[in-house]
């Protein structure tokens, strides 16, 4: 597979995951815009949103988590996936205003709660994550698969490099207080 991956079965490249997530998202957005400026009391969110939408996935651009999901499409079966939530919430709760950051990241982190899969996204991301192998031990960065090297500024910012288990664990704090 040439491709970044967004799922296995079938198998959907990730750009093309968030180009439709985005397509959904300017169809929902002008329905819920003023309710959601009255109760965040925040007249422009849409950037907010809109980077949500972007970097919700952030994760699946793991090695790890490639390597497995090329793997699934290979051998037409299941198998555990490092969690990638964590990953676009901790990202999005660095670069989100304040009184933004925390909804947003803590959406994104539970975005996949109804498949039973909460727990240590919030309580203890940054162990979910040297458990699942896709940090290097030796910087505590995530370690990203080599293709986020093709990817465009908008899917894969620079700094999106940086993003280690510091800012898991910091995260989690912060949204655990939030809640």
């Amino acid at each position: 597979m040439n491709h970044l991956l967004s799922s296995p079965r079938p198998p959907e490249e990730y750009i093309k995951h968030i180009e439709r997530v985005k397509e959904q998202f300017n169809i929902v957005y002008p329905l819920f815009e003023s309710a959601l400026a009255r109760i965040l009391a925040i007249n422009d969110i849409r950037d907010a949103l809109h980077k949500m939408v972007v970097f919700h996935d952030l994760g699946k651009l793991t090695e790890k988590w490639q390597i497995i999901v090329e793997r699934e499409c290979r051998e037409n079966k299941n198998l555990h996936k490092p969690a990638h939530s964590p990953i676009g919430a901790a990202y999005l709760y660095k670069i989100l205003p304040e009184g933004l950051k925390e909804p947003i990241s803590f959406a994104v982190a539970i975005h996949h709660s109804d498949r039973g899969f909460l727990g240590d996204n919030i309580e203890k991301p940054d162990v979910q994550a040297i458990n699942d192998g896709i940090v290097n031990y030796s910087t505590n960065k995530i370690v990203w698969d080599e293709r986020v090297n093709e990817l465009e500024n908008e899917y894969f910012p620079e700094d999106t490099r940086n993003l280690d288990i510091a800012a898991l664990k910091e995260m989690a704090r912060r949204l655990r207080l939030w809640s």
